[in-house]
């Protein structure tokens, strides 16, 4: 299964040809390195399994310096409570409409 060893995805900029809609979605494999999915039109809350395998990896160096880029959308509602399981990866959630950010972060 080719996915499941994808290590980057760039989806940015698509607002000027419509844009990618929808809830954001939870990506699953422990293998993407680079997720960028700024300047979207991604909507509602981020998932509480969202980024899970890379999550609960219990080798933290194999994800080291990943980036998460989710600017730019119509993103609402709280940060997960469990994006403090992250490590070493940078998330970016700028210019979307996050009502809370846990204390430990």
């Amino acid at each position: 299964d080719q996915i499941a060893t994808l290590t980057e995805l760039y989806l940015d900029s698509q607002q000027e040809f419509g844009g990618f809609s929808g809830p954001v979605p939870a990506f699953s494999t422990a293998q993407l390195k680079t997720l960028d999915l700024s300047r979207n039109s991604l909507t509602g809350s981020i998932p509480n399994n969202f980024y899970e395998a890379v999550r609960n990896s219990k080798d933290h160096d194999v994800y080291a310096y990943d980036t998460i880029d989710l600017s730019s959308n119509q993103i609402t509602g709280d940060i997960p409570e469990n994006f403090d399981d992250f490590v070493g990866i940078f998330i970016n959630l700028a210019n979307n409409k996050i009502s809370g950010v846990p204390g430990d972060l």
